[in-house]
């Protein structure tokens, strides 16, 4: 019986390698499946007078291959190169509105210099005059429709954020359940080799998502973490991304998740600069620093443009005899309070000095005794002990009683691009002289001049323009190169991966040839002890 026993262990050997070979056969291209062994050991021999007679052969386990720092590499670089990624894309399509030459503000903006000029030296000609207004209605145009595909490509990255959020909370209760299931089966004393290759697909595809981490637990569960630290999966509950707006300003979309801890139930805000890695990191820090610096860089142009103008524009005589009034118009700069203030305290922006201002919003908090002003472009912050108070060529005012804790949001600049519009169109209302002379063109020269003059810290308004557009271009190519880095690093980490876990077709099929020539070994040792006990049976007959 010995031999039928050792026989009978070779073919349920053979059988799971050749199972193991035909599972890595079949799943060849299953997305994150790892290839699977069945692991041999030799049974403990049998005493005898003659030594240890062999028993044959046992099946220990079936052993996927897989590396866990390898594994972690994948991870990490595909959650990089998707942020990186979105990133990028998104970027393109702002290079794409500044780098317009022919139709595009800097165009604009010198056909409207060049109007000025010649209309200075024809002060009284109609079609000069006209010249000037429509150039100026087409500068603020093109501001106008810079800004609003700004604005558009903003609403198109809110809901791709809502679209990410969805997907995120999708892979993070299938990694939940996984976790169960893993936890179930791990229970038996083997390893759910499958369940775990799944569970890593699904990592994988939540990494391209958002940045996580993962920590083991002793049930074979995994526990999931955001960048910021924050839990996404424990064990089999997960925590879901929820969607809502500021309380500071009730335009801009956020992300939170829910988090369960000892003091109650919910939901933590996260933060562009609190993610790190996969599509929802890229296209929050498009949405919440990109887009806001071009927005804000735009409307710091068009407030100093209109100011300058304005300032020279009132202080010459129309031809109607009258004095010049606001060339260009602008709408008011936005002060929004927390929706969470309990306080009356309302406040307004004016902007005393155009020269001053700087490319921000701005984030006033009070304590109760102070002020903080926070310039959110750098983090560099002014404290006050009252207001009104100017900062970066901007008044600050209060009206009302704000309680400690109380905050507000200010956006000086960031819509003024948006609503530039020239102040009227009657051509006869241009303000080209300095008295009722016809032919008075001294304030006309004065309004040409402003063209000339370094009005944005020390630069003139189409070297001002310049920078804004060297500036995108400077974010575009860091992000394309960041983009093209990562992905190959990724690349590069897939390619290790495929060489530990990756199914190798020419190698399974030699591996099933031999598998069967063992299998086929030890049914002919059956069949030999299948002789021999026939033949014993036949001598004692």
């Amino acid at each position: 019986m010995t031999l039928l026993s050792v026989g009978a262990s070779g073919l349920a050997a053979a059988y799971a390698a050749i199972n193991a070979t035909s599972h890595n056969i079949s799943n060849v291209n299953t997305p994150g499946y790892s290839k699977q062994q069945a692991v041999q050991t030799n049974m403990p021999g049998q005493f005898s007078g003659a030594g240890f007679i062999g028993r044959g052969v046992a099946v220990e386990t079936i052993r996927r291959a897989y590396s866990d720092q390898i594994n972690a590499q994948v991870q990490f670089t595909q959650s990089q190169s998707a942020e990186a990624s979105a990133q990028s894309t998104l970027m393109k399509a702002v290079d794409k509105l500044f780098a317009v030459d022919d139709i595009g503000v800097g165009a604009a903006m010198d056909q409207f210099f060049t109007s000025l000029t010649e209309a200075s030296s024809r002060p009284a000609d109609m079609a000069a005059r006209g010249a000037v207004i429509s150039s100026g209605q087409g500068l603020s145009t093109r501001l106008n429709q810079t800004v609003g595909l700004l604005d558009e490509q903003g609403r198109n990255v809110d809901l791709g954020i809502r679209a990410t959020v969805s997907q995120i909370n999708t892979l993070a209760q299938k990694i939940g359940r996984l976790n169960d299931a893993i936890a179930l089966g791990q229970g038996t004393g083997q390893i759910p080799n499958d369940l775990l290759d799944q569970r890593d697909e699904m990592l994988r595809q939540l990494n391209e998502q958002v940045g996580v981490s993962t920590l083991a637990q002793s049930d074979g569960s995994l526990n999931v973490f955001l960048s910021s630290g924050i839990a996404l999966v424990m064990g089999n509950t997960p925590a879901p991304l929820s969607i809502s707006f500021d309380p500071a300003d009730p335009q801009r979309q956020l992300v939170g998740v829910r988090s369960t801890s000892a003091s109650g139930n919910g939901d933590i805000t996260l933060s562009a600069s609190s993610l790190s890695g996969g599509a929802l990191a890229g296209q929050m820090k498009f949405r919440d620093i990109n887009l806001v610096d071009a927005k804000n860089e735009l409307g710091r142009l068009a407030t100093a443009i209109a100011a300058q103008f304005n300032a020279v524009h009132v202080g010459g005589t129309n031809m109607y005899g009258a004095t010049g009034t606001s060339l260009f118009t602008l709408p008011s700069p936005v002060a929004y309070p927390s929706s969470l203030n309990t306080g009356s305290g309302a406040v307004s922006v004016a902007v005393s000095t155009s020269s001053a201002i700087k490319p921000s919003d701005y984030r006033i908090d009070f304590d109760g005794t102070n002020y903080a002003i926070t310039r959110l472009q750098d983090g560099s912050q002014t404290v006050t002990a009252g207001l009104p108070a100017t900062v970066d060529g901007l008044t600050i005012s209060l009206a009302g009683t704000p309680n400690p804790g109380d905050s507000f949001q200010l956006q000086p600049v960031r819509n003024a691009a948006a609503g530039l519009q020239m102040g009227f169109t009657d051509p006869k209302l241009l303000a080209f002289g300095q008295s009722n002379a016809v032919g008075d063109n001294r304030n006309a020269l004065l309004l040409a001049q402003i063209a000339d003059q370094t009005v944005l810290g020390g630069l003139t308004f189409a070297q001002a323009f310049g920078e804004i557009t060297a500036k995108v271009g400077t974010v575009t190519q860091g992000l394309e190169i960041s983009a093209s880095i990562n992905d190959k690093l990724s690349q590069q980490a897939l390619a290790d991966q495929s060489s530990v876990s990756g199914v190798n077709l020419d190698e399974e099929a030699a591996n099933l040839i031999r598998y069967q020539q063992a299998y086929q070994a030890s049914a002919k040792v059956i069949a030999a002890a299948q002789t021999i006990f026939q033949t014993l049976l036949d001598m004692g007959r």
